[in-house]
C-alpha cells in the first residue's frame, strides 16, 4: 500500500515540493513566452517567424511544466487514495488493490498505443514541416556546402516514416480485433494451482490452428547506475526483467466458443507450487510480476496476440 502523507518521511516531502516548484517555474516560463509569441504576431506581423518560434516555445514549456502536475493530481494521488481505500476494506487481499483485478476484468488493447504513436508522428512531421519551412534556405546552403548532411538529414524523416508504419500496423490491428478482455475466474491464482479464465475478443471462432496460452513470472528490478562520460558523471535508470518460469499450454481451435461480437477464448494453465507469488505493488516498480500471453500459432489464423497482468498469490494472500 502506498504510504500516507502522515508516513511519508520529511525528507521526501522536501524533495517532492522543490520538484513541484520548478515545474511550476517551467510552466509559468512557457505561460510568459506564449503570451510573448501571442503579443508579437499581434503588434509585428512582420516578424511572424519570431512569434510562431516563441509562442511554439511557450506551448512546449507549459505543457512541460504544468503537465506533470496535472498528472500528480488528477490521477496518482486518486489512485493512491483508491488503493489505501480497497486496503481498508480488503485487508490481506493485496489483489483487491488493483481495480481490474478487484472486477475480475482485464482489459489488452492496442488503441493506448495506436494514440501515442499517432501523436508522436504528428509531432514529429510537424516539427519537421516547422523547421524545413523556416529554415529552408539554411538547409539547402548547408548541403550544398557539405553534401553528406544530406545523408544525415534523411534520417529524420526516415524516423518519421518508421513511426508511421508502426502506427497504420498497430492501429490495423486494433480495428481488427478490438479490445480483448480477460475474465479471472481464479481470484487469485496460486502456485500448485492453476489459472483459469476466459477471453473475450473480436476475431472469428473458426481456427485453423490452436492457440497458445503462456504464464510467464518475471523479476523486475529498476536499476539507477552513476556513468562516468567525456561530459562528466550522468545518472542511468534502466529496468531489469528476469524471466523466473513459463508455461504453456494449447487450447484446440475447436475450444474456442462462438460469442455474439467475435469469440470467446477458456485459459487453464498450471502453475508450479515452488513459485514465487505476486510481489509487485499496483503501481508497478520492483517485484514479481505474473503475465498471461494469448497468441495464435497457425499462419493461416489472424494474426492475435494480447496479454494480460494475472494475481498470483498464496492461499493466505501473501
Amino acid at each position: 500500500m502506498p504510504p500516507s502523507a502522515e508516513t511519508t518521511p520529511r525528507g521526501a516531502r522536501i524533495g517532492a515540493g522543490v520538484m513541484a516548484a520548478l515545474f511550476l517555474l517551467v510552466g509559468g516560463l512557457g505561460l510568459m513566452a506564449g503570451l510573448s509569441g501571442v503579443r508579437i504576431l499581434l503588434a509585428t506581423p512582420a516578424r511572424l517567424q519570431d512569434g510562431c518560434v516563441a509562442l511554439l516555445m511557450g506551448v512546449l514549456f507549459t505543457a512541460a511544466g504544468f503537465g506533470p502536475l496535472w498528472f500528480r493530481w488528477r490521477v496518482v494521488d486518486v489512485d493512491e487514495r483508491r488503493q489505501r481505500e480497497a486496503g481498508e476494506r480488503h485487508p490481506g487481499q493485496p489483489w483487491m488493490l488493483r481495480p481490474d483485478w478487484a472486477a475480475r476484468r482485464v482489459v489488452h488493447s492496442h488503441a493506448g498505443i495506436a494514440a501515442f504513436l499517432w501523436l508522436f508522428c504528428g509531432g514529429w512531421w510537424a516539427g519537421l514541416a516547422f523547421i524545413g519551412t523556416v529554415n529552408h534556405a539554411k538547409i539547402l546552403a548547408e548541403i550544398g556546402a557539405h553534401p553528406g548532411m544530406a545523408l544525415v538529414g534523411l534520417l529524420f524523416p526516415l524516423v518519421g516514416l518508421v513511426a508511421l508504419h508502426l502506427a497504420v500496423r498497430t492501429t490495423l490491428l486494433w480495428l481488427r480485433f478490438g479490445r480483448s478482455v480477460l475474465a479471472i475466474d481464479t481470484l487469485p491464482a496460486w502456485p500448485g494451482g492453476a489459472f483459469r479464465g476466459r477471453v473475450r475478443t473480436r476475431m472469428p471462432a473458426a481456427l485453423q490452428g490452436p492457440l497458445e496460452a503462456e504464464l510467464q513470472c518475471h523479476s523486475v528490478r529498476w536499476v539507477t547506475r552513476r556513468m562516468r562520460s567525456n561530459d562528466g558523471i550522468r545518472t542511468e535508470t534502466r529496468c531489469e526483467t528476469t524471466l523466473l518460469w513459463a508455461g504453456a499450454t494449447l487450447i484446440p481451435g475447436n475450444c474456442v466458443m462462438p460469442a455474439r461480437s467475435g469469440a470467446v477464448i477458456p485459459v487453464e494453465v498450471a502453475i508450479p507450487a515452488d513459485r514465487p507469488p505476486t510481489t509487485m505493488g499496483p503501481s508497478g516498480g520492483d517485484g514479481i510480476e505474473w503475465t498471461l500471453h494469448l497468441r495464435a500459432t497457425d499462419p493461416r489464423d489472424p494474426p492475435y496476440a494480447a496479454s494480460f497482468p494475472i494475481p498470483v498469490y498464496h492461499r493466505g494472500g501473501f
